[in-house]
């Protein structure tokens, strides 16, 4: 913002954005229903107002930046104590969608581990459960997202990019994962998928990378 004596200019991030960073890429040749709230910063409106309430102008989607404090393993997940944990654990790995929002409406937690030490929306990824996945993502807390499981240090998005599973990995990724986590070989989700043969859902990982790199720039320059 600069004031002179008669006028105030107000320079539009949105404008700057929309100008500059363009679109997100998508996945080729995939069309995926997003879960409701999943990418609401890319709503101009929404976006707009977020910016307005914020007072600073720089609120920004999930950026991967090496500085930023990991959040990953702010709770700590617990194996099932009550039947409806059991069951929520059974249904997701089981890809019940309707047991899952059963067992999790009577109480059931989505901070619980298999045997395996993995998370929830760890095995929902690597099933390539979508609807489970989006239940996961608008039910749970947020540190599920980047959580790393305890053996292999993945993510659901390394889970997911492993097993080539496309939709999962776009719904993961519009949800804000990080692209630049690694695990505990140093591994990043695009590595995973192309040792796993997918060199185009590899492009489509590293595009992505490079637009929340390139969008959180001019956003910085903007304001």
């Amino acid at each position: 913002m600069e004031i002179s004596q008669d006028e105030i200019f107000i320079l539009d991030p949105d404008m700057v954005l929309s100008q500059q960073a363009g679109t997100p890429p998508g996945m080729p040749d995939l069309v995926v229903e997003q879960a409701s709230g999943m990418t609401d910063w890319w709503n101009p409106a929404l976006r707009k107002r977020m910016l307005s309430d914020s007072g600073l102008g720089m609120i920004s989607p999930h950026y991967e930046d090496s500085d930023l404090k990991d959040f990953s393993h702010s709770r700590v997940l617990q194996s099932p104590v009550s039947s409806e944990d059991h069951a929520i654990l059974q249904a997701v790995i089981a890809g019940d969608l309707m047991k899952l929002i059963e067992s999790y409406k009577n109480g059931g937690s989505l901070l619980i581990q298999g045997p395996d030490h993995c998370s929830l929306l760890h095995y929902a990824a690597k099933t390539g459960n979508g609807e489970i996945v989006k239940y996961i993502l608008d039910h749970g807390p947020s540190e599920l997202l980047d959580m790393a499981d305890s053996e292999t240090g993945e993510t659901a998005l390394h889970k997911a990019a492993c097993q080539r599973n496309r939709a999962v990995c776009q719904l993961l990724v519009d949800a804000g994962a990080s692209l630049r986590k690694t695990d505990s070989k140093g591994k990043t989700p695009q590595d995973r998928a192309q040792q796993a043969g997918d060199p185009d859902l590899a492009a489509y990982l590293e595009s992505r990378q490079n637009y929340k790199i390139i969008g959180h720039e001019d956003l910085e320059t903007a304001v």
